[in-house]
């Protein structure tokens, strides 16, 4: 009995050992996206999201036709020369990530699949229109969100984009 439990209790430690291992190594291929300085929280309540961007950037109104194309929301910086949009499309059926993927490499270049604070998304580049773009599925995959940063080619607005996109988190 007592060889039982003491071949246990040392199974268990090289276990809890090797976790301890697995998770810092894991850790240690995380890329870390530090937080948009400066920002400010934007929630989209009706679609269960919110976004951190930089607090000095405006928000632009919606026309009629961009709203027609499912736009909900767009906003620049104070010198107009980056900008952000988000749109929502609804689609007849369901569908998965895969999918999604699949269809806007028909049409888009570099598209790769990543995760951001655990939802899937899709990442595309239009590079005749200087656009890079991550979609996402909503939690029954009849809806999809797309939120699209210009210009791609601006080096330094690409830092701010991924800050943006790590911001991205599910609300209730």
């Amino acid at each position: 009995m007592k060889k039982t439990v003491s071949l246990l209790l040392t199974l268990t430690i090289i276990l809890l050992a090797s976790c301890a291992m697995a998770e810092t190594a894991a850790s240690s291929d995380a890329i870390e996206v530090p937080a948009v300085e400066n920002g400010t929280v934007v929630p989209f309540p009706d679609y269960n999201f919110q976004i951190t961007l930089p607090s000095d950037w405006n928000v632009l109104d919606i026309s009629e036709d961009q709203a027609a194309t499912g736009i909900i929301f767009s906003c620049a910086n104070p010198d107009a020369t980056r900008s952000f949009t988000v749109a929502y499309t609804e689609f007849e059926e369901a569908t998965d990530i895969e999918s999604v993927a699949s269809e806007l490499a028909t049409s888009f270049e570099n598209v790769q699949a990543l995760t951001i604070n655990g939802m899937p998304f899709v990442s595309y580049d239009i590079a005749e229109q200087d656009v890079t773009g991550i979609v996402t599925l909503g939690g029954s995959g009849i809806g999809m969100y797309q939120f699209v940063f210009y210009p791609s080619s601006d080096a330094d607005y690409g830092t701010l984009a991924l800050q943006i996109a790590a911001s991205i988190n599910a609300i209730e």
